[in-house]
């Protein structure tokens, strides 16, 4: 080993200021070393000028560079901290591209004490305050800051301990949201972020599954309270309803009764909100309890990329169908081939390796017998990497040459690098990592035996789903199909199968009502081969034929019109919503070709009577009546057109008021309705005042038309025909309209609508059936109307005064 003094040439001291100040020499020197024994022999050097100032852990060695010492507090493998502060007092751009060129004027070197069993916090506390001293000295310094601790509890002791001893933290793997608090942690930071990252992730695939009930395990204490608040906080706001249950593995009873809760819930997604070494114990007491395995979807959240686990209850090649198929949250950190150079670097540095089993205090027999190779780029790792950078970036670029805990933490909040785990930035508030700058992926696990302890289970991971936080809504990305227990991609019902009543219309009532609808689509169809057959009758002529034919045309598109109203599950959506506005459709083209036939009928006679009482010869076609109709027609095929495009009607399901325990209706009903009531109101009221006119007309024509002889005059049968709908109008439809049950509206619309027929077709064809072979002796004694031409090729209407030939078809 050379000397110190060989390695640090005195120079003068440098003004007082902000810059930074450096010694090339040595710095030269030091860089072509490259370990860490140099920088111990420093601190044990006797013989090396100190320069400290009140506040400030930092030190100056020789007035050449300054020192700084780091803790490393990570219960687990932390050799990502000690390749940190290797890469960093190296200025090696190995992993951080920039850095060699962030630290060209940097003087600043560090040292570092790897602190491991820090099991519970109270062992973390009481290892952080022995090394805190008094009195600090180039050999005993004291640190600028921690890494670590890897769980949210322990990292929170710490942190209050850091606050009050002016000391900076930096947690890979804390993620409570409590810690945000500057209040009680001052210099806290993390370059992870909170479990709300988790919890926002979790919600968003189970939006993406169409899950809306779940259920919570979490672990009873600080970190599993925390958890399962920001947890139930975005299920809410995503409309997912969460069942919490907490449980404490010390105490068998609760334990137990948790896991009843659980089973009596009848939730089967539950989402896991524990330490990984908690699943052997959970799984002891799940699967015996019937929720776990087939049927069920356990995700856990802020799970590592690497689980073991040895169930405790029965042989392990029994339990591996109960774990399989688990989903675990996970941060997406993409491959680093920088940090895996690094590690293969280390895995042939004899010398580092040495050095590294001489600073940690876990068990490295296994490291050392896989030659490392077990050491893994694992999620934790990268971000231990990457808080322990932050730590030597923000110390290298403090504004203070010998700066305070203030000035340091002031520094983490302001540095950015492009770390292992991507661009790593801090919110200025919280001092922990922009969601933003990170992604979550699920992992989907299946277990198998632990080929080094047959005791044990490993898992094997598969990415099935990214999930970026960074729009409003959250984006999922399938990378594969997800499997689940039973070893399938069929997705498992997260609620127990729904008792629901439907309200759908039975078979008898459907016979009955399309029964009702055949007879008279029978019955228009016959009519109108009957007028068709009988069409040179003097009767049949005398009443026009061709607006009879138009009035069995209404009567038949009336009557077809309760078809698509017995439309009903199971049949498909878009049959369901062609029915829908089917209806409207038929009833009102019906409606108004019947109407308009009378009005157009009548209107036709009475021009012809008026005429020949005025002894005025006239030529009445039906072209020449119909307008009208053509007019009151289009009226309605305009508004329904426009009604079908606009706001159409669609089928969906009311729910009435009873609900279930899960807030699932048990009684819903089929009906049609538009997205928007207040046009499909305003189209419908439009169609009723459309179609009004016909029957007002038609009764206004049939009240001028009352004098005449009956074989031209159906007035009187028109007033019943007008009198038996109105009633049939006034008494069905508040039925209709007050009625709910799907049921008893389709035979009250069915039976309105048969009678509305009934009452067009009888009084009008029945009298003239009865009579087709007598003549009516009211035509003998009218002076007017002398003659009834038997000319079938004449197609007009023809009166004259005194008799003269009249021509009515």
């Amino acid at each position: 080993m050379r000397r110190i003094s060989e390695l640090s040439q005195p120079r003068a001291a440098a003004p007082n200021s902000n810059k930074k100040r450096s010694s090339e020499f040595g710095r030269r020197r030091i860089r072509s070393l490259g370990n860490f024994t140099y920088f111990d022999d420093i601190r044990n050097s006797s013989s090396a000028k100190v320069e400290m100032r009140q506040g400030s852990a930092v030190q100056r060695v020789n007035d050449s560079f300054r020192m700084a010492h780091l803790l490393s507090m990570i219960a687990t493998v932390d050799l990502a901290s000690l390749l940190a502060v290797q890469h960093f007092n190296d200025r090696s751009g190995v992993v951080v591209a920039d850095l060699p060129e962030r630290l060209r004027d940097c003087d600043l070197y560090l040292t570092v004490e790897l602190v491991n069993r820090i099991g519970t916090p109270k062992i973390g506390v009481s290892k952080l305050l022995e090394r805190l001293p008094s009195n600090p000295t180039l050999a005993n310094p004291r640190p600028i800051g921690i890494v670590g601790a890897g769980n949210s509890v322990t990292s929170k002791a710490l942190a209050i301990i850091g606050g009050v001893n002016n000391l900076v933290q930096c947690s890979p793997s804390a993620t409570s949201p409590d810690l945000d608090d500057r209040s009680t942690h001052p210099y806290f930071t993390r370059p992870t972020p909170t479990n709300l990252g988790s919890a926002r992730a979790a919600v968003e695939y189970y939006k993406f599954l169409g899950v809306t009930h779940v259920a919570s395990l979490h672990v009873g204490d600080v970190y599993g309270q925390e958890f399962e608040k920001v947890f139930i906080e975005q299920a809410e706001k995503a409309g997912i309803d969460v069942f919490s249950v907490s449980f404490d593995l010390h105490d068998e009873q609760h334990a137990e009764d948790a896991f009843r809760q659980l089973k009596n819930s009848g939730r089967r997604y539950i989402f896991g909100m524990f330490y990984e070494d908690n699943l052997g114990r959970i799984s002891d007491l799940a699967a015996p309890a019937g929720i776990m395995g087939k049927n069920y979807f356990w995700m856990l959240g802020e799970a590592s990329d690497d689980i073991n686990l040895k169930p405790s209850d029965g042989d392990v090649k029994s339990r591996l169908k109960d774990v399989n198929g688990m989903g675990r949250v996970v941060l997406h950190i993409p491959a680093s081939e920088r940090f895996n150079a690094a590690l293969d670097s280390f895995r042939q540095d004899k010398e580092l390796q040495e050095y590294y089993i001489s600073k940690t205090e876990i068990n490295t027999t296994r490291l050392v017998k896989a030659n490392f190779t077990n050491v893994l780029a694992t999620d934790f790792a990268l971000f231990n990497y990457d808080a322990a950078m932050a730590i030597c970036l923000a110390a290298s670029e403090a504004d203070q040459e010998f700066f305070s805990a203030s000035d340091l933490y002031e520094s983490i909040l302001r540095t950015k690098f492009n770390g292992v785990t991507g661009q790593v930035e801090f919110d200025n508030t919280t001092g922990t990592r922009y969601l933003s700058n990170v992604r979550y992926k699920i992992f989907n696990s299946f277990s198998y035996p632990d080929p080094e302890d047959g005791a044990g289970i490993i898992f094997r991971s598969t990415e099935s789903a990214i999930i970026d936080l960074t729009p409003a809504g959250g984006q999922v990305e399938i990378v594969a199909p997800f499997r689940y227990a039973d070893n399938t991609t069929s997705q498992p019902i997260f609620l127990p199968l729904q008792l629901e009543n439907e309200n759908l219309i039975p078979p008898w009532a459907l016979g009955i009502g399309l029964g009702f609808s055949g007879i008279m689509i029978i019955m228009s169809i016959a009519w109108a081969i009957w007028t068709y057959v009988n069409r040179g009758q003097r009767v049949v002529r005398a009443s026009q034929p061709c607006f009879l034919l138009m009035l069995c045309i209404g009567t038949f598109l009336v009557a077809s019109s309760i078809v698509p109203t017995s439309f009903q599950e199971p049949m498909n959506d878009l049959t369901l919503n062609i029915g829908c506005m089917m209806f409207p459709w038929l009833a009102c083209l019906g409606f108004v070709t019947a109407f308009s036939a009378l009005f157009t009928k009548n209107r036709r006679i009475n021009k012809i009577y008026r005429s020949a009482r005025a002894c005025q010869r006239v030529t009445i076609k039906p072209r020449h009546v119909i307008k009208p109709f053509i007019v009151f027609f289009a009226l309605n095929v305009t508004i329904l057109t426009t009604w079908t495009v606009i706001a159409p009607r669609k089928w969906k399901r009311v729910a009435t008021a009873g609900v279930d325990e899960y807030g699932r209706s048990t009684e819903t009903y089929g009906t049609c309705g538009s997205d928007n009531d207040t046009l499909a109101k305003l189209f419908g009221s439009l169609l009723a005042i459309a179609n009004a006119f016909p029957v007002f007309f038609s009764a206004y024509e049939s009240f001028r038309g009352r004098n005449l002889p009956t074989e031209f005059n159906e007035s009187r049968y028109l007033f019943a025909s007008m009198t038996s709908l109105l009633e049939t109008l006034l008494i069905g439809l508040p039925i209709i309209f007050i009625a709910v049950k799907p049921t008893a509206i389709f035979l009250v619309r069915a039976g309105v609508l048969c009678l509305a027929c009934l009452a067009i077709l009888f009084p009008l064809f029945i009298p003239k059936w009865l009579r087709r072979s007598r003549p009516d002796p009211e035509t003998r004694r009218l002076p007017m109307i002398s003659k009834i031409s038997s000319t079938a090729e004449e197609k007009q209407l023809t009166s004259v005064s005194h008799a003269p030939k009249d021509d009515i078809n």
